[in-house]
């Protein structure tokens, strides 16, 4: 569920620390003054193994320390914790175990004890998973139109949808074409040709302050011990979007020209959905002539009738909904 992170805290260790971590994560000194000094150094899952096959930098995590008075250091170290510990199986999202072995393994690596690493304050995270879809679900995209308190919309060619506020956003794109391109591991490669559309749906949140997830993830062992109540969060912003109601592939295909006659048609569906045939053939009744009635009635009710197949139980927002669900439990505790 937790992507990009940043967090800090502050620790005082041995003398031999810096020496050793000198070493650990190739420091170097980015400044230094009568205050203090300032390291920048990066943590490898493997310090064995730092380069992918194509020669690129495997996933790694910044680690930016400062010394302060006292010989107390402020560490800082931010980063996706999602591609750094699953490596090159970046389709892989945590659960709640993965995620406190993930800080059980930093703890270790930068000898920092585990207490003080989870009351390192969060600054700014991502959050979300990949929802494994069928290739007919990529015009999804077509169905997302606004959100009630992200008014700002951001559309990154035909896979990528944001809205941005000052503090967080909201973000939907296609991951395997975010990928396209890098290194998988052959079990990954055989993941992806397997998945014909990989959708991301994530929250970030750039400022913790003043961010309703701050009461959830202030620290790490907040977002331990909130675990599944962030999780809950993530599907009930759906609930902020609203979504084009009554689409599917075969509604997208017939509209995507966006020719008057088949957009009107949708309209007059819609609005039949929305106010119920009963309550239509009233408002017809009171207001048209009889001669003219049941024409309008049949060329009507034969529209409804021919989107209500198009739709059947294939409505995009109705599957998309269940499908964050079902990966929220997934993913939970």
């Amino acid at each position: 569920m937790i992507d990009n992170i940043r967090f800090n805290f502050k620790f005082k260790p041995d003398e031999n620390w810096l020496s050793n971590q000198k070493i650990n994560l190739s420091l170097r000194e980015e400044w230094s003054s009568g205050k203090g000094k300032g390291f920048t150094g990066k943590l490898f899952l493997n310090n064995s193994a730092k380069k992918l096959e194509n020669g690129k930098s495997k996933p790694y995590l910044l680690i930016q320390i400062k010394l302060l008075e006292n010989d107390e250091l402020r560490i800082v170290i931010s980063n996706s914790l999602r591609k750094w510990f699953f490596d090159k199986e970046v389709i892989g999202d945590f659960n709640k175990t993965e995620f406190e072995k993930c800080l059980n393994i930093i703890s270790e690596k930068l000898e920092v004890p585990e207490d003080i690493l989870l009351g390192a304050k969060v600054t700014r995270a991502e959050y979300g998973a990949n929802l494994g879809m069928r290739e007919k679900y990529r015009c999804f995209f077509a169905c997302i139109h606004s959100h009630d308190d992200l008014k700002k919309k951001c559309i990154y060619g035909n896979e990528t949808i944001e809205f941005k506020g000052e503090n967080r956003s909201v973000i939907f794109y296609d991951k395997i074409t975010e990928q396209k391109g890098k290194t998988f591991s052959a079990k990954n490669e055989k993941k992806i040709n397997n998945v014909k559309l990989l959708l991301r749906y994530e929250i970030k949140v750039k400022k913790m302050s003043g961010a309703p997830e701050k009461p959830l993830m202030e620290y790490l062992s907040k977002i331990i011990e909130n675990w599944d109540s962030i999780l809950d969060s993530w599907v009930i912003e759906l609930e902020k979007i609203t979504f084009v109601k009554s689409m599917n592939s075969k509604v997208y295909d017939y509209l995507k020209n966006a020719k008057i006659k088949p957009i009107t048609q949708y309209l007059v569906y819609l609005g039949m959905e929305s106010l119920g045939l009963e309550k239509w053939r009233l408002i017809l009744s009171d207001r048209m002539y009889s001669k003219t009635r049941k024409t309008a009635m049949k060329a009507q009710t034969d529209i409804y009738n021919d989107f209500k197949s198009k739709i059947g139980e294939e409505d995009f927002e109705v599957i998309f909904k269940g499908t964050v669900k079902n990966r929220a439990d997934y993913l939970k505790a």
